[in-house]
């Protein structure tokens, strides 16, 4: 899970993936969507989509972790958003969300 502690540096470490990701994006396509997929998959690959369940205590948290996403590029907030509602409703529904649940699927 995403701590309070360790928001600025998802921040930061959001600012420093961008350029390695737009060029890695560049490369292969021009497109926004494809774009934002990769770095919403590079962020799931490095668990920084962990972010806390809402209604449990760590709703500030899990904005201000969203807020951190908006700040790097807003589509990529977005997708975050949803991926993130999704899970929390897998999660009250009482799903495993510790299984593999990428953003495909």
């Amino acid at each position: 899970m995403t701590q309070p502690s360790q928001l600025p540096l998802l921040a930061g470490e959001l600012t420093r993936l961008r350029p390695a990701l737009d060029d890695a994006v560049t490369r292969t396509s021009s497109d926004n969507v494809a774009r934002t997929a990769s770095w919403a998959h590079a962020l799931l690959d490095a668990g920084l989509l962990d972010l806390p369940l809402p209604g449990r205590g760590g709703t500030p948290q899990r904005y201000a972790a969203l807020a951190a996403f908006g700040s790097v590029d807003l589509d990529l907030a977005r997708l975050v958003e949803a991926h993130t509602d999704a899970l929390a409703i897998l999660a009250d529904l009482g799903a495993d969300i510790g299984a593999d649940l990428g953003l495909d699927g």
